[in-house]
């Protein structure tokens, strides 16, 4: 199957279980798109929003770090808006 975003899809249906109807009304496409949406929260996680755009390939290496793990020879590099402030607080408390 290819997927075709020409008109909206309000149906999809099979022999095996019938017909499913619906609208969907969440503002996400589901696609993957270049500018996705990224949420993180937590007490040493300051408030706001980045002025720059992170890549995927930043979320092992900080989630990790995040969880005192070390990643040899892994691409990507922390977010330091998440892990530092983490790793400071936790490094304080110790």
């Amino acid at each position: 199957m290819e997927w075709s975003n020409d008109a909206p899809v309000y149906a999809i249906g099979s022999n095996k279980i019938g017909e499913i109807r619906g609208e969907y009304r969440y503002c996400r496409s589901g696609e993957h798109k270049p500018g996705g949406l990224f949420i993180a929260t937590g007490p040493t996680i300051p408030k706001g929003r980045l002025v720059r755009t992170v890549s995927i390939l930043d979320f092992a290496p900080t989630f990790a770090a995040s969880l005192g793990v070390q990643l040899p020879d892994i691409d990507g590099t922390l977010i330091p808006e998440i892990v530092e402030q983490a790793h400071l607080t936790v490094q304080g408390a110790s």
